[in-house]
């Protein structure tokens, strides 16, 4: 790799770097106006974590407003489910809902 090696890829890599890299996640941007406008656009969870170019656009919402080394794309850890035969439903205020869980 060349010398224009982005700083967090470079450290992930186990190269000597001069500062540590710092990156965002969603959740460090929820105040953003431009989120929360974006988010009465599309108010379902599952819509924007679900559609790659809406979740593109929160990911780099972070980056455009700071500039950090990375950023970690917006998803949900349930999102694979539906892939699974599992359907769920994400509910304000009170979390995810699955229709069929399994039971102990």
């Amino acid at each position: 790799m060349g010398e224009n090696v982005p700083l967090l890829l470079s450290a992930a890599l186990g190269n000597k770097i001069n500062r540590p890299p710092v990156w965002m996640m969603r959740q460090a941007g929820r105040y953003m106006k431009i989120y929360r406008d974006l988010r009465e656009k599309y108010p379902s969870f599952r819509e924007r974590s679900e559609n790659p170019e809406l979740s593109y656009e929160i990911s780099m919402q972070p980056y455009y407003a700071f500039k950090p080394d990375g950023v970690i794309l917006f998803s949900d850890i349930l999102t694979p489910l539906p892939g699974m035969g599992i359907n769920f439903e994400i509910i304000e205020s009170k979390g995810p809902i699955i229709e069929d869980p399994i039971e102990i």
